[in-house]
């Protein structure tokens, strides 16, 4: 999705406050709590790690609980206003900044780790490659790439709607999405596999493991190359 799609539809969202969006409240941190026992095993005290497309930094929030410098980015303004907000009331040491993911604004070797939470929905074939060869630029040596997301083709199967706009070229879904009190937003996804997933990223990343979050989710492993 266009960076100025992504930001006017973040942005809407987040006006409506709704509590997920909010680590401080309970539902926000039952949304969070799916990810503790993965990142539990992976995340270590000390490190540097990136919440890629952080939004208002409900999962920033949870690593921070690790021990770990976390650090969100995201293309809204507001949800980074947002975010700083709720850091200031939690004490939060969390860093976030406003940037897209098609110019990630940080130093090459700066993570130890990059997270990149079910927003792979929300980008092109060419607009991960590109996310993939950043990363890799990013990352410490031996630094490593989560990135969550759900199989579309496994979806398809139970839900024929997905098949609807299904541009079976690029894997364009064109649509729309409406905000309460907001309007109406253009929200264009794409239609990603696991596996094609992995044959992108890898292009830049060795892929290392799967592991299976929920009845849906699933968290890819990828790791910077010694090249």
């Amino acid at each position: 999705m266009k960076p100025e799609q992504a930001s006017a539809l973040s942005d809407a969202i987040i006006r409506t406050r709704h509590p997920r969006l909010d680590y401080r409240t309970e539902e926000a941190r039952k949304y969070t709590a799916r990810l503790r026992p993965f990142l539990k095993e992976v995340i270590f005290p000390g490190q540097r790690v990136l919440d890629l497309g952080c939004g208002a930094g409900k999962v920033t929030f949870e690593l921070e609980q690790l021990g770990v410098q976390a650090v969100g980015l995201d293309c809204s303004r507001e949800a980074i206003s947002l975010a700083c907000e709720i850091a200031s009331a939690l004490n939060s040491s969390a860093e976030f900044h406003v940037g897209c993911f098609d110019k990630i604004p940080f130093s090459e070797n700066s993570f130890d780790s990059v997270l990149f939470p079910e927003n792979i929905v929300e980008c092109s074939y060419a607009e991960m490659d590109l996310i993939a060869y950043q990363v890799q630029k990013i990352l410490c040596k031996g630094g490593k790439l989560y990135l969550e997301m759900q199989d579309d083709l496994a979806r398809l199967k139970q839900n024929n709607e997905l098949s609807k706009s299904f541009d079976p070229v690029t894997g364009v879904r064109k649509g729309k999405i409406s905000v309460p009190d907001e309007g109406d937003f253009t929200y264009e996804t794409a239609f990603w596999t696991i596996a094609f997933a992995k044959f992108i990223i890898a292009r830049h990343l060795e892929f290392v493991d799967i592991n299976k979050i929920d009845e849906k989710r699933h968290i890819l492993s990828f790791e910077k190359r010694n090249d």
